[in-house]
């Protein structure tokens, strides 16, 4: 809970006062300490170990832009299409998100 006061010359002041639950603001993504990326650096094949069964890989370049999402149907991702630099790997399951860096090398 806040108490806010807002004034202004010649106005009469307002006072506020805003409460949020707090269930509102708790994270609910937990990162999952069983999920390993290999190798990394990486060149052609990335292997991802220790997902559930209904994973989605998402991969960001290092200005956030998504380059392309697919469900992990099996353990490893084809590389060697991608330019050398730094990645993030977003790995959903249901409600926990991994996030891992990951370094290609041309």
């Amino acid at each position: 809970t806040a108490n806010i006061l807002v004034s202004a010359p010649g106005l009469v002041p307002q006072n506020l006062i805003v409460t949020q639950d707090l269930g509102t603001t708790a994270v609910s993504n937990i990162q999952n300490p069983l999920i390993k990326i290999y190798p990394n650096p990486a060149k052609d094949v990335l292997y991802i170990d220790g997902f559930s069964g209904n994973a989605q890989l998402s991969l960001y370049d290092v200005t956030g832009k998504l380059l392309f999402t697919q469900f992990l149907t099996q353990r490893y991702v084809n590389i060697t299409n991608l330019p050398g630099g730094i990645y993030l790997l977003k790995i959903t399951e249901k409600k926990n998100v991994t996030i891992k860096k990951l370094l290609i090398l041309n």
